[in-house]
């Protein structure tokens, strides 16, 4: 029986021991949440418009002339429609900063004028090498303070000089720095690439959205000459944009020739021309005008004739 009682006892040892287990409380176990890392947002894509570079325009080099024939913001603004513009680029870089030939509530009152009546209104600038950060603040600066989306960066010998490639570098990150995404960038330049071998084409290709080449029609046969430039400036694979001008009173060329040329040019465009453009991406055509009697003016004849021009251009989607 003392057996018995024993085993009794130890049974009931055991039951209190694991009744009172049973009324302790236990600890809550411990959750260790790990959160997935949030991907990173996409980059904002700005979409860049080509209004300011795509179809006719005309390349307002000085624009103390056309006030004088024009009168006013709206009176330039209603002669560049009436000549069939899509687009006109203003000066807006000198050498010592703003360009002289307006001043800039000019400036604004033309872009507004323009705006208007449906000509977009880019911006360009001959842009010196000797302190290439100050040059692409002027841009910078003037950009922001008209809201312009379009600069065309005008960079001819002074680019061929010895370290030119370092100084393109320098220019580039002050404005790719401090101006937005979607800013249209073209380089109006030599057309003929191949006799510029120290021309930076390689950082300016890196960094514009256009390709501008300068294509100056004075010579014998202008519409080969163009598809000659059009030709070498394909390369780059950029849109292009034809800019250049008919000179009179220098090298011998005088108006009347270069009314022809004129003339020449518009009247073969689709015919002559058709397959190199759409071949090309060719997306424009654009002219340096002048107002009054000078180096740069288009008379009467070259101006009725080129609101007649009707070049046949692709479509870019960017």
């Amino acid at each position: 029986m003392k057996i018995f009682e024993n085993l009794w006892n130890i049974w009931i040892d055991l039951f209190r021991k694991n009744e009172k287990k049973k009324s302790t409380p236990q600890p809550e176990p411990i959750s260790i949440i790990i959160e997935k890392p949030k991907p990173e947002p996409d980059p904002i894509i700005l979409e860049k418009d080509f209004s300011a570079v795509a179809g006719k325009g005309a390349f307002l080099y000085d624009l103390s002339p056309l006030y004088a024939e024009f009168g006013s913001s709206a009176g330039i603004a209603a002669w560049l429609k009436s000549l069939g513009m899509n687009n006109a680029w203003m000066r807006i870089v000198g050498k010592a900063g703003w360009s002289s030939t307006q001043t800039k509530a000019q400036a604004k009152n033309l872009i507004r004028e323009c705006n208007e009546i449906g000509v977009k209104v880019g911006a360009w600038g001959y842009l010196y090498t000797s302190n290439p950060e100050l040059y692409a603040s002027y841009v910078v600066r003037f950009m922001k303070e008209l809201n312009l989306n379009t600069f065309i960066h005008n960079c001819e010998i002074e680019w061929e000089q010895s370290g030119s490639k370092n100084v393109a570098i320098r220019y580039w990150k002050v404005i790719n720095d401090e101006l937005p995404s979607n800013i249209v960038h073209g380089l109006s330049t030599f057309w003929n690439t191949e006799v510029h071998p120290n021309f930076p084409w390689d950082i300016f290709m890196n960094n514009i959205t256009v390709q501008c080449p300068q294509i100056y029609h004075v010579v014998k046969e202008p519409i080969s000459i163009l598809k000659k430039g059009i030709i070498i400036n394909a390369k780059f694979n950029k849109p292009i944009v034809v800019t250049g001008q008919f000179f009179y009173n220098e090298m011998g060329i005088t108006e009347q020739s270069a009314t022809k040329d004129v003339i020449a040019i518009c009247q073969k465009w689709n015919v002559d021309l058709k397959d190199v453009v759409l071949n090309n991406k060719v997306i424009g055509f654009n002219h340096w005008y002048c107002g009054g009697k000078g180096t740069y003016a288009f008379n009467e004849t070259m101006r009725k004739e080129y609101s007649n021009f009707n070049p046949i251009l692709t479509d870019f989607i960017i």
